[in-house]
């Protein structure tokens, strides 16, 4: 039996909730505030901080020198702020780290320790 069949009808699935363009501008749609964030801290900077699991509670903004702005965060966690620690920094050192994170090594477990052999089975 070929796995395509002719006399099947083809089927069409809409993608449109997976596409991956637009992906910030839909977060933004749902916060408060979002764009006065993206001002503050740059586009480019929240983006950062959604792909690493930063979320940014709280932000003191010193106007006279933007990156002595104090962000607060938490990373990880599930939402429940009262079991999360709130870690807080200059906008300048925020920003650094999330560069950081984003280009460090993800470290890699053991290896298999099972043979060669054990694998063609």
């Amino acid at each position: 039996m070929a796995f395509w069949n002719r006399t099947t009808k083809a089927q069409n699935f809409p993608l449109d909730a997976v596409r991956t363009d637009g992906w910030f501008e839909r977060i933004g749609e749902g916060i408060a505030s979002f764009q006065a964030l993206c001002e503050i801290v740059g586009e480019r900077f929240v983006a950062f901080s959604l792909i690493t699991g930063a979320r940014i509670t709280a932000l003191s903004v010193d106007r006279r020198m933007l990156d002595n702005s104090l962000v607060d965060f938490v990373v990880g966690g599930d939402g429940e702020e009262a079991e999360e620690e709130t870690q807080r920094l200059t906008l300048g050192e925020f920003r650094r780290r999330l560069v950081a994170a984003l280009l460090a090594d993800e470290p890699h477990g053991p290896l298999p320790q099972r043979t060669a052999t054990a694998c063609v089975r």
